[in-house]
């Protein structure tokens, strides 16, 4: 686990940023003078001292984050190797900063505090402000002896920090910045038959049935957040086939919609209800008897 402290940051700072290019990520370096190498170093020393502060959590896709506690812990090794924006942002201080008509006339997906060796400290906000996306009918100006219109583009950054990807690890602050950044169509689809797959080794599924989940996980969020939570959690590697057809029958469903010849099959049933059951996330209310599911869930 990456210890805060060991984090060097007092060398060299490059502010990288990056914009979707069809259906992948550009950008580059841009140059920064030391007043500013400063004040993103302030920023990025100030957020490990806030994380100093709060309680580190393994990331689950349907857990719930409390951003002034805690913040959730991740694998950098679960990206891939081809991951755009990592793949983007190593080596960034070794490139030539890039001009100003290199930059696309239109917001810009993230941007970075790039140490190298150390960490990546990186906010999901557009700091680019062009003619087109800011200014519409107003007008720009400084003031020094008279008012001048301001005709360059404009770059704001504030004093947040989402995520600090190390050379193990992820640090989120904010789970939703992770999920739109690195966890997009393309991740599932290249994660969701290796998820069924191990699942499938474990837990008897009949012929076809993990075809039916592939291609019901590639079309559903929802169905995609439980598969990878009960890959993640891997819970049911002990439990036997027997034992889920009593839960399902404890929480008021027939197990026969899905339990055939002592496996499961997906054929005639609701993939969203056996994924809940399987995912733990059916109960039924102790005083009420009211059957309850769950979509967000943390761990005590």
């Amino acid at each position: 686990m990456t210890t805060l402290s060991d984090l060097d940051l007092s060398e060299l700072v490059a502010l990288g940023v990056g914009w979707r290019e069809g259906s992948t990520i550009d950008g580059g370096r841009v140059g920064i003078t030391n007043d500013v190498a400063e004040r993103f170093r302030a920023i990025a020393v100030n957020h490990l001292e806030a994380l100093a502060n709060r309680t580190p959590k393994a990331f689950s896709p349907e857990a719930d984050l409390e951003p002034r506690e805690e913040y959730f812990v991740a694998d950098v090794a679960e990206l891939g190797e081809d991951e755009p924006i990592t793949n983007l942002l190593d080596g960034l201080e070794l490139r030539d900063p890039i001009s100003l008509r290199d930059l696309p006339n239109r917001s810009l997906l993230f941007y970075a505090f790039v140490f190298p060796q150390q960490a990546t400290f990186l906010r999901k906000l557009n700091p680019y402000q062009t003619a087109q996306t800011a200014r519409g009918s107003r007008v720009w100006t400084s003031l020094g002896d008279t008012l001048t219109e301001i005709r360059d583009p404009l770059f704001a950054f504030d004093s947040k920090v989402d995520l600090v990807i190390t050379a193990e690890e992820i640090l989120i602050s904010n789970a939703t910045a992770f999920e739109l950044l690195f966890k997009e169509e393309n991740y599932f689809m290249l994660h969701i038959d290796n998820w069924v797959q191990a699942i499938s080794g474990y837990l008897p599924l009949s012929s076809g049935s993990c075809q039916l989940l592939i291609e019901g996980c590639r079309t559903n969020t929802r169905l995609r957040r439980r598969l990878e939570s009960i890959h993640r959690r891997g819970h049911l590697r002990d439990v036997p086939i027997s034992a889920i057809h009593t839960h399902a029958e404890e929480q008021g469903l027939d197990p026969s919609r899905f339990i055939q010849n002592v496996e499961l099959d997906l054929q005639n049933a609701s993939i969203e209800d056996v994924l809940k059951l399987l995912n733990e996330d059916l109960f039924i209310g102790p005083f009420s008897g009211t059957q309850f599911a769950i979509d967000r869930k943390s761990q005590r």
